[in-house]
Formats: C-alpha cells, sequence, structure tokens
C-alpha cells in the first residue's frame, strides 16, 4: 500500500527558528542586508528605465503632433483623416505617459 505524507501548508516551527537563528548572526544579518541593497538598486535600475521610456513616448508623441500640425498643406481628404488619427494618438500618448509617471513613479 503507497502511502504519502500529506505536507503541511505551513513553515514548520523548525524552520522558522533556523531562519531566525541565521538572520539573527552577523553572518546573517550581512547578507540579508546585501540582499535588500541589491533589491534596491534593482527598482531604482527599473525606474530609469521607465522614465526614459516615458520620455521617448512623450518625446514621439510630440513629433507625431508636430507632423500633424504641418499637413495643413496636404490636400488629400484620406490623408488628413490619417493625420488626424496621428493627432489622436500623440494626444493619447502623451496623456498615458503622463498618468503612468504620476501614478507609478
Amino acid at each position: 500500500m503507497n502511502h504519502r505524507h500529506l505536507s503541511s501548508p505551513y513553515i514548520s516551527h523548525n524552520i522558522i527558528n533556523q531562519l531566525s537563528d541565521s538572520f539573527s548572526s552577523d553572518e546573517g544579518c550581512r547578507l540579508l542586508s546585501g540582499i535588500v541593497s541589491d533589491e534596491c538598486k534593482v527598482l531604482q535600475d527599473i525606474k530609469k528605465i521607465l522614465e526614459k521610456r516615458i520620455s521617448f513616448d512623450e518625446q514621439y508623441a510630440k513629433n507625431l503632433q508636430d507632423l500633424t500640425t504641418s499637413t495643413h498643406r496636404v490636400i488629400w481628404p484620406v490623408s488628413r483623416e490619417v493625420f488626424s488619427q496621428w493627432s489622436h494618438l500623440a494626444t493619447t500618448m502623451s496623456s498615458n505617459a503622463e498618468q503612468f509617471r504620476t501614478t507609478i513613479l
């Protein structure tokens, strides 16, 4: 007969005590401090990448908006519709970038 040992969904007290002992030592504290420091560096790098992405999106939106404002010389009705869509896209991108900056960063 095959008996399975059902594992508890909770961490045993023995494991908790071992972790507590490990991190209460000087070496454990040093390791934990290093991990936290590395995590902070990674988060700062992610923030820089996101800020750069927002900057690119805003510049692209500005360039797109500048392009659409200079289309008054184009007389083709189909082109005007495309330029109107680009203008809307530029406005949406700028708005989304600003919203992302204020809510996430």
